[in-house]
């Protein structure tokens, strides 16, 4: 049942961090869990509700819902399916959504809109008449369960059925992609989600010695696009294109890539840096092994590869083309190696380890004055 008579001098927004695959953006696809960083600045997605006519229009009259969303888009999808249902009575919704990269891609925009529409939706039925004070929480942590999976693991685990809701309500318009940077932005930190038992579990940076800085290339790929056109069949993907045809996941490369994800998360449970620095060495590896990195980036890594500040590199998502991760110490000398790179190749920092955003989704409310700003 959809909302009835909500506040229309409220704005409600939601911030969604960026995400970047840092281990396991492929394995992702046949279910296998991956390790996600999720990174300030955040995206915003915020409604604002109005008043309907005093003539109380029908739903099939006109919009409920407004947005600029691409029609084709998996939030324009989602919130073209939700207008005629009578989800907000007699009001209307104006949405808005500002991406502090400019569009730039690679960090996750169109999950982003994603997540900002399923929480519209969870909002209008299951909590909208709720007075939202500060904040609410939209997924639930639980408590650590050390001794589940490892006795000393620093994590923690998140309940997962919220994710599976957000990933059956994704699945609804979009069919291709694991989904796995959809539920690892709303979880937040850097977070590793195994799709096959259903299970989230979160982390902070540990490494006292260890410095990690994402670069964008500006080179943007369109990752579902990428996914649609190399899909044999359909449900989870069975080959990717590297744009020489189809090139399926090969099982020797699946095991690798179990492998290094397996250390990546060890490395980060126990914060061994050497044992995350070995994952991300031998992930960039087998990706540039198998053909699966663009060629923009795999010549930033070739040059990367020859300092001994760099103690690892690689492309991050699909074909590694739209940001590079780069594991150093943290010398005034690496610093300045990342700028002259970052100049030479027209590079953007998209974020270090400082800016990781720990806080998961989040729903928080705010006055709107009759000037339209908030208060």
């Amino acid at each position: 049942m959809g909302i009835s008579g909500p506040d229309p001098a409220k704005s409600y927004e939601v911030l969604v961090p960026g995400k970047t695959f840092l281990v396991g953006e492929y394995l992702a696809l046949a279910g296998g869990p991956s390790v996600v960083a999720n990174t300030q600045p955040c995206f915003r997605f915020r409604w604002t509700l109005h008043a309907g006519s005093a003539s109380a229009r029908k739903a099939d009259e006109a919009s409920q819902i407004e947005h600029g969303f691409h029609p084709e888009s998996p939030a324009g999808k989602f919130l073209n399916r939700l207008n005629g249902s009578q989800l907000l009575g007699n009001q209307r919704a104006v949405i808005e959504f500002h991406d502090p990269h400019f569009g730039k891609g690679g960090l996750g925009a169109s999950t982003a809109e994603f997540l900002g529409a399923w929480v519209f939706e969870k909002w209008a039925t299951e909590f909208g008449r709720a007075d939202i004070r500060d904040h609410r929480e939209l997924v639930e942590t639980l408590a650590n369960h050390l001794g589940e999976v490892a006795p000393l693991w620093k994590s923690e685990r998140v309940g997962s059925a919220r994710f599976r809701d957000l990933l059956d309500s994704y699945r609804l318009v979009v069919e291709t992609g694991s989904g796995a940077d959809l539920v690892s932005q709303a979880a937040g930190g850097i977070a590793v989600w195994d799709g096959v038992v259903d299970q989230m579990r979160k982390f902070t940076w540990p490494f006292q010695e260890l410095s990690m800085t994402l670069l964008k290339t500006g080179r943007k790929l369109q990752t579902h696009r990428y996914l649609a056109e190399s899909v044999q069949g359909k449900g989870v993907p069975s080959a990717l294109s590297t744009g020489t045809g189809l090139k399926p996941l090969e099982p020797d490369f699946v095991q690798d890539m179990r492998e290094w994800v397996s250390e990546a998360v060890q490395g980060l449970a126990f914060s061994d840096a050497d044992r995350f620095i070995a994952a991300v060495r031998g992930t960039g590896k087998a990706l540039e092994n198998t053909g699966r990195v663009a060629a923009h980036t795999a010549s930033i890594l070739d040059e990367l590869s020859e300092e001994s500040e760099i103690r690892a590199a690689k492309g991050c998502g699909a074909m590694g083309s739209d940001v590079i991760l780069v594991l150093h110490d943290g010398s005034e000398k690496a610093s300045s190696l990342l700028l002259d790179l970052q100049k030479r190749h027209g590079l953007e920092l998209a974020a270090t380890e400082s800016d990781l955003h720990l806080a998961s989704l989040q729903l928080s409310s705010a006055h709107v004055s009759e000037t339209g700003m908030t208060v």
